[in-house]
């Protein structure tokens, strides 16, 4: 589940849409992946947003991973990958994000997880916000993977840490 930054101290539609999705999908089997990091002006991670309104909203807090450091969906597909490969016994992920920015995430999670896991997209809030912006951050993002085998998570993390801006030591 790929966060979205919270303005304030409650979330915002888009992100209750998301969460209303991936709550609606979940078992007794599943776990719960809540990715995005310290972006907003609080104390709180994206994903501690996210954990708090799911289990006010009935899944047990024992299912829930919160993945902290993604600063936008590359990260998050960087660090999702990175969290997932330390759970035993995994071998399917649905992405769950906003239905405008499914296509960016497919590509995203695809160039991280490589054949790794099976990967399912099919499931979007319809939460409407397709901009100029989504076009550019997806040329961004083909822009990062370029050289890069799906799933070479190792090369990756290499090109995460040294050039993109948001993930270079300060």
């Amino acid at each position: 589940m790929l966060g979205s930054r919270v303005p304030g101290d409650e979330i915002h539609e888009e992100l209750r849409l998301r969460l209303d999705t991936a709550i609606q999908m979940f078992d007794k089997s599943s776990i719960l992946v809540l990715s995005g990091g310290f972006t907003n002006h609080s104390d709180k991670s994206e994903a501690q947003f996210m954990a708090e309104y799911c289990i006010k909203n009935g899944i047990p807090e024992s299912t829930i991973y919160l993945e902290e450091k993604s600063l936008d969906t590359i990260g998050n597909g960087y660090f999702v990958r990175v969290l997932t490969d330390g759970i035993q016994g995994l071998t399917e992920l649905a992405v769950v994000s906003s239905c405008y920015h499914m296509k960016r995430s497919e590509y995203i999670f695809k160039a991280c997880f490589g054949n790794k896991y099976g990967l399912d997209f099919s499931n979007c809030s319809n939460f409407s916000r397709k901009t100029m912006a989504e076009e550019e951050s997806m040329l961004l993002a083909e822009k990062f993977f370029e050289g890069i085998p799906a799933g070479d998570i190792e090369s990756i993390g290499n090109r995460l840490f040294r050039e993109h801006l948001m993930y270079q030591k300060k």
